[in-house]
């Protein structure tokens, strides 16, 4: 679940009401990010920040912010979220029984402080929480070098997990309506298609975004999942075909086109 999306008013209240409709035998997991909530925490706080490559630079007083937001503002507002409909929910970190360990990521435009990429995914407390039917609300922040904490961008975090966890269906929920080549939004594209629009400037978007999605498509026909989607939140949140389709209107980023 992409930060941004938790500004849309009535999000989280739909959010929960859908997750409510999933079936008991399919389990779910949720990883979300919080990208504005951390810029406005850092303004209130009066510290300043810069961005490289479209990514946060987190030096020490930076991600002592993005750990206390994550962790424990967006992770909680989550998980209390699904616990007003009754939903067994605990909100947890990358931190927490290595869940996440992450490597520094280097970018070419300088030097991003405590950034990192997952390196590896250790899904024991998943299986833990799962067995008890709570369904765990997640974190990104990660176990880095020195054992310190790592900022991971969510989307990044869902995929590995999901592919570490052999999960059937990764989703997400997202305010973008779709990516912009040459000025045109399109709802949906192919595998071929993000594989060329990562290797060629095509698209409007940060470098990293895409590295990040051609690695994520390597992963995917590595280890296939059925359906990789993006859900729109300006559409109305709606369960279709039991935990298939989480809003009326969605788009697909990976995978053939029907």
């Amino acid at each position: 679940m992409g930060g941004s999306t938790l500004d849309a008013e009535g999000v989280l209240t739909q959010f929960a009401e859908a997750i409510g409709l999933v079936p008991p035998e399919n389990d779910t997991v949720i990883v979300h990010g919080g990208g504005k909530d951390i810029g406005r925490q850092l303004e209130r706080m009066g510290r300043k920040f810069t961005f490289v490559d479209g990514l946060r630079v987190t030096d020490d007083d930076v991600i002592d912010v993005v750990e206390m937001v994550l962790s424990g503002l967006v992770n909680k507002w989550i998980s209390r979220a699904l616990g007003k409909k009754n939903i067994r929910a605990a909100g947890i970190s990358g931190t927490d029984l290595g869940l996440f360990h992450a490597t520094k990521l280097v970018v070419k435009g300088g030097d991003l402080g405590y950034v990192g990429a997952i390196e590896s995914v250790n899904i024991e407390l998943l299986e833990l929480l799962l067995s008890q039917n709570v369904v765990p609300v997640i974190s990104p922040i990660s176990i880095g070098p020195e054992y310190r904490a790592y900022n991971v961008n969510a989307d990044h975090a869902a995929g590995k997990l999901a592919e570490a966890w052999k999960a059937d269906d990764l989703i997400y929920i997202t305010d973008v309506a779709g990516v912009t080549i040459n000025g045109e939004v399109n709802s949906e594209i192919s595998a071929d298609e993000v594989e060329m629009l990562a290797s060629f400037s095509f698209y409007e978007g940060e470098t990293t975004s895409q590295e990040g999605y051609a690695k994520l498509l390597d992963e995917h026909r590595q280890r296939p999942l059925n359906r990789i989607e993006r859900l729109l939140t300006n559409q109305p949140l709606k369960l279709q075909e039991g935990c298939a389709k989480l809003v009326e209107t969605y788009v697909t980023v990976f995978g053939d086109k029907d």
